[in-house]
């Protein structure tokens, strides 16, 4: 008799065993086994296949993987939904920026147990690049040397996770101006409503006044003349540089919009004209102000 057919004999006999136990004791076998071991077990006779694939038995593996399944698409609960889980993310390095602490563990497990490889540095290797915001050294760096990263909002990894499908990156593209925060000064009503809707059309947001933690970029007017001055709100303006705040004009949110990128607004800074402010924006211990110098 030849090895397989062999297999075959005792592999059958031991089905047979099995099947002959209570139904409770064989359910209690099936849930100690290990996913692929369980899958293979379906494999032996009929009968067992029928045990083996009893959703019970596959749900909690599938939740293993990912605890906030739903079961409302994909595969159905079974083999096929866990073997498609477990590989979702196969050849892919991924990072992030600009997530959460929590988030960023939730996203990491994810793509660990479907596969994937997670690096919290950007490096050659990394494919995918989980975007909350779209400036920061990662996203820059990603942008400019590092040509096969793909760029993706995080609801490429909620898409992925919910369908067990591993989504496009087309299809979740990361918008202008998306984490963007703007505090304006000094604008003309019109042209405010108009940075407010092209923020809001592609990620943005404009704020309603200036906040240190959250305001990312200060959009205002011409500067480099005293009579300039008159409308824009000095203590923001110094507050702003103070803190390393991008100030740009409102060209710098049409050329984004038009051009379709996020531009570095470095390029396109304030020309102050030599002007010197003497708003305080610190103290020296023996109690002077620092004047700033725009």
């Amino acid at each position: 008799m030849s090895t397989r057919r062999t297999r075959v004999v005792l592999a059958t006999a031991q089905s047979s065993r099995l099947l002959a136990l209570p139904p409770d004791c064989l359910r209690k076998i099936l849930e100690e086994l290990a996913p692929p071991s369980l899958a293979r077990s379906a494999g032996a006779c009929r009968a067992l296949l029928a045990a083996a694939r009893d959703s019970s038995l596959w749900k909690a593996r599938c939740l293993q993987l990912y605890p906030a399944d739903d079961f409302a698409d994909g595969p159905p609960i079974g083999p096929a939904r866990y073997a498609a889980r477990s590989r979702l993310f196969v050849g892919h390095v991924v990072c992030s920026t600009g997530l959460a602490t929590r988030e960023r563990d939730a996203a990491r497990a994810a793509v660990e147990a479907g596969g994937g490889t997670w690096d919290d540095d950007l490096t050659s290797f990394t494919t995918v690049l989980v975007c909350a915001k779209v400036f920061g050294k990662k996203a820059e760096h990603a942008r400019k040397r590092l040509g096969r990263v793909r760029l993706v909002t995080p609801s490429w990894l909620a898409w992925s996770l919910q369908t067990v499908r591993l989504a496009t990156p087309q299809q979740h593209k990361v918008p202008i101006f998306l984490g963007v925060v703007v505090t304006c000064s000094g604008l003309p009503h019109e042209i405010r409503a108009r940075i407010g809707h092209a923020l809001e059309a592609h990620g943005g947001e404009l704020a309603a006044g200036f906040y240190a933690r959250r305001t990312t970029h200060f959009v205002c007017g011409d500067i480099s003349s005293p009579h300039s001055l008159d409308n824009v709100d000095v203590r923001k303006l110094v507050e702003a540089c103070r803190l390393g705040i991008p100030v740009v004009r409102p060209r710098w949110i049409a050329d984004c919009v038009e051009s379709g990128v996020p531009l570095d607004c470095r390029l396109r800074p304030f020309t102050f004209g030599g002007l010197k402010f003497t708003h305080p924006v610190s103290v020296n211990p023996d109690g002077t102000h620092v004047v700033y110098e725009l």
